[in-house]
């Protein structure tokens, strides 16, 4: 009788589709209502012991995706396109993503609160450069930083913006790239790590020296020849996201990130080895016959 047992590739599909379901409906039902209905305990044990067959088939379909191939359309011969059916589409291209999704669902079931949140700053660590992790730093201790935008004014009502965010806190971070700071601002902005806040007169010195940066400086100079330049001040502070994601993931050493200040004392010199003097030693180069063919230090 032949084996009618399915392969490890199908059961990992038929798995994959019923953990779909199950965490749509868990998800909405809530979990600890789930896992106390008949089933539910079946399916998590089998979501165990098939999981390698399910990362290993998302493995492979995953290297078998063509992205030149987009189930629309396909030519079978040069110049001769033909639209794709549905029995013709492949379905591999789709079913990578329904297993990711999957995994997700499932993994939203279990998670805690705190694993949550370490999904969440994983996520944001993945997109920072390492000079926005610089900026994030100098702004770790609470500090305002002065934020300057350029604007160009035609007319009486037109404004057009020639340069944005354009702050001292590049410098005071020692970020690697100065002309990038805007950009670098841009982005901490669009993950809400850092927040802009109204102008802080305290801050007067720092506008000023913030002024004489090179990037303002060509603004205003751009502006100046289509119409009036307009200087907009603002400052520059970590956000409540940021705070959180640099408690919980900034090293605990910080000579890593940061340079000895000209104040503190050179680092001492490490004493120097002490020499070691190895008695002579005499090498045969010579052995009895008996002991076998003479070897070079044996």
């Amino acid at each position: 009788m032949p084996d009618e047992t399915p392969p490890a590739s199908e059961r990992a599909e038929a798995l994959v589709n019923q953990a779909g379901r199950f965490a749509r409906w868990a998800t909405k039902a809530g979990a600890e209502f789930a896992r106390g209905l008949p089933g539910a305990a079946a399916v998590e044990t089998e979501l165990q012991q098939l999981e390698r067959t399910v990362l290993g088939e998302l493995r492979r379909r995953l290297d078998n995706v063509d992205p030149l191939h987009d189930g629309r359309a396909t030519s079978d011969t040069e110049g001769e396109p033909t639209l794709r059916t549905a029995a013709t589409a492949p379905p591999k291209q789709t079913e990578p993503l329904r297993v990711a999704m999957a995994e997700l669902l499932l993994r939203s079931i279990e998670q805690t609160r705190q694993r949550a949140r370490e999904y969440l700053y994983l996520a944001i660590l993945r997109q920072l450069l390492p000079d926005e992790a610089r900026i994030l730093s100098a702004l770790a201790d609470g500090s305002a930083y002065p934020l300057l935008h350029v604007d160009c004014r035609t007319g009486v009502t037109g404004t057009r913006r020639v340069l944005s965010n354009a702050s001292t806190v590049g410098r005071a971070a020692g970020v690697a790239v100065p002309a990038s700071v805007p950009r670098y601002l841009a982005r901490l902005l669009h993950l809400d790590l850092v927040e802009v806040g109204e102008m802080d007169p305290t801050l007067a010195v720092q506008y000023d020296i913030c002024l004489t940066d090179e990037l303002v400086r060509e603004a205003e100079d751009a502006a100046r020849a289509d119409g009036r330049a307009r200087i907009v001040r603002q400052t520059l502070r970590m956000s409540a996201l940021g705070r959180e994601l640099w408690d919980a993931c900034h090293p605990h050493d910080e000579q890593i990130w940061t340079e000895p200040g000209p104040d503190l004392p050179p680092a001492p010199e490490p004493d120097p080895e002490p020499e070691v003097h190895l008695p002579a030693v005499t090498v045969p180069w010579e052995v009895p016959a008996d002991h076998g063919p003479a070897t070079n230090g044996q």
